[in-house]
């Protein structure tokens, strides 16, 4: 670097091209381009960029060069203020540290070390802040992990590097809490794997998805309500060699117990009152192509016997009939229950279990996944926008703050929700968007329904909370407004929550 560093036009040519990289393909590439442009002058390890509160109570990792396999930590609550590596100078100057020793230390009281932190093994941090707007800056840091391996000389060098994009990102408009957004901005019509591009922090979720889809393995999708599964599986199946071939999905939540039998196996005509004609069963219009079990844990014994048959040797033999039918179905499975919960407690079967895991894939929670609120937010809105033919406008900083800082419990279903309404009822000429988000979040106040004393079990916190929601919407059911609504779930899933609560009265009464 010492070559070149009092040539003003590597400078000015560096910093214009990382601000054209930057206006066409985005800040990840434009920072990609920069680490490789520096790597030959500078002992790089790598450079990442983070948008943060001035109080560092929020941290939002935006990009990084770092390799894969390491983790950036991030922080979003005010109770738990971390010591942030470097807090003795101000986050929106400039910060030079050639020795990181000390805040290593530091850190490490507070927080167990691992191998896979952005920061062990460095040695040398410089820090600079490219865009300051009122609590909020975003900043890109330079790591090494050589001593001493930034100069004073350099850190203005670098300033000056940076300075034509830190302009452009002014002159687009976009706020700093929409740094996420500055890195991949999603597509018009996003679906499927699209939709997945654009959660960056699903990435590892999507790198497992295209490993297993072309396989014929059976695949189990756990995480909470919303998260996304369903989305996860016709990523799934869109990318399998059966694209072409069926793609059927069954809520097992939502049928009941005397039906879903017939409806998944099928059933041949006069096998019991009502059934007038023979009927093909889910499995059955799967041939060749893809059947996808969303809440698999609510299965009954009877029907997962036929599921494990089915599994074991690909065959259905309809209600009332001695025929077996051979078939050539894959299975994909989803859930927000603990299975092996379920197993210890003897509601789910241990072989059925082990036949669903050869390739299990978890979903993260969107409170863990704080970069894809932002250009998921912006997609529902497009989306809304145009369904409804609506103008809306942009998101203010005490919108996106509020994004951030909430916990969103019902995950992307219920920020989906929270922005479909919003833009409902929007009025032209209105100067934002109203968001309906709750005052509370789960990581604070408990809900008026929670027990004063004790921890109840999440199934018995899910039926207080599905009475309390139904004594609100007075049993109403389903339609704006009703208790299927606010929960986020379709009315025959709630329907059937209902069923079984009255039946577990029943047995304890």
């Amino acid at each position: 670097m010492e070559n070149l560093q009092d040539k003003d036009d590597f400078w000015q040519v560096g910093g214009e091209a990382c601000r054209h990289i930057y206006i066409m393909q985005g800040l990840e590439s434009a920072i990609n381009f920069l680490h490789e442009m520096l790597e030959p002058r500078l002992p790089l390890s790598y450079i990442n960029v983070i948008s943060s509160t001035l109080d560092i109570c929020t941290i939002i990792p935006v990009c990084s060069t770092k390799p894969s396999g390491t983790t950036e930590i991030q922080f979003s609550s005010p109770q738990k203020r971390p010591h942030y590596i470097c807090t003795d100078v101000p986050i929106q100057d400039y910060l030079l540290k050639n020795d990181l020793t000390y805040y290593q230390k530091e850190f490490e009281k507070h927080y167990p070390i691992r191998n896979d932190l952005f920061f062990v093994g460095q040695k040398s941090l410089l820090r600079i802040p490219i865009v300051l707007e009122g609590n909020w800056v975003l900043l890109v840091q330079f790591w090494s992990k050589q001593p001493e391996a930034f100069s004073e000389k350099q850190t203005s060098q670098l300033a000056r590097l940076l300075q034509p994009m830190a302009k452009e990102i002014q002159a687009t408009g976009l706020s700093v809490l929409n740094a996420s957004y500055l890195v991949s901005k999603p597509q018009e019509s996003a679906t499927g794997r699209e939709l997945m591009i654009i959660c960056e922090d699903l990435a590892p979720v999507l790198e497992k998805i295209e490993k297993v889809a072309p396989t014929d393995a059976t695949v189990l999708i756990t995480g909470e309500t919303g998260v996304g599964k369903e989305i996860v599986a016709d990523t799934l199946h869109m990318l399998s060699k059966r694209s072409a071939a069926p793609f059927i999905k069954v809520n097992c939540g939502a049928l009941s117990e005397s039906l879903i039998e017939s409806e998944l196996f099928g059933h041949e005509k006069g096998a019991f009152t009502d059934a007038h004609n023979t009927h093909r069963g889910l499995f059955e219009l799967a041939d060749k192509g893809t059947l996808f079990l969303d809440e698999i844990g609510e299965l009954s014994l009877t029907a997962q016997v036929k599921l494990l048959r089915f599994l074991e040797k690909q065959t259905v033999r309809r209600i009332g009939s001695s025929t077996v039918i051979q078939l050539n179905v894959r299975i994909i499975a989803a859930t927000n229950q603990n299975l092996e919960q379920m197993v210890r407690a003897g509601t789910f079967r241990r072989d059925l279990y082990y036949r669903l895991i050869p390739y299990p894939i978890h979903v993260p929670p969107l409170r863990e996944r704080i970069k894809d609120i932002l250009p998921l937010t912006h997609y529902f809105i497009d989306t809304y926008a145009k369904k409804n033919e609506k103008n809306c406008p942009k998101l203010s900083r005490k919108d996106i703050a509020a994004f951030y800082q909430y916990s969103w419990p019902g995950n992307i279903r219920e920020l989906r929700y929270v922005i479909e309404r919003a833009v409902i009822n929007y009025e032209e000429g209105d100067e934002h968007l109203n968001f309906e988000i709750p005052e509370y979040s789960l990581d604070g106040a408990a809900p008026e329904f929670l027990p004063s004393s004790g921890w109840p079990t999440l199934k018995n916190l899910t039926e207080q909370y599905i009475r309390a929601v139904m004594k609100h919407t007075q049993g109403k059911v389903s339609g704006p407004g009703s208790a299927s609504d606010i929960l986020g779930i379709h009315y025959t899933t709630l329907r059937a929550h209902l069923r079984r609560m009255a039946q577990e009265s029943k047995k304890h009464a």
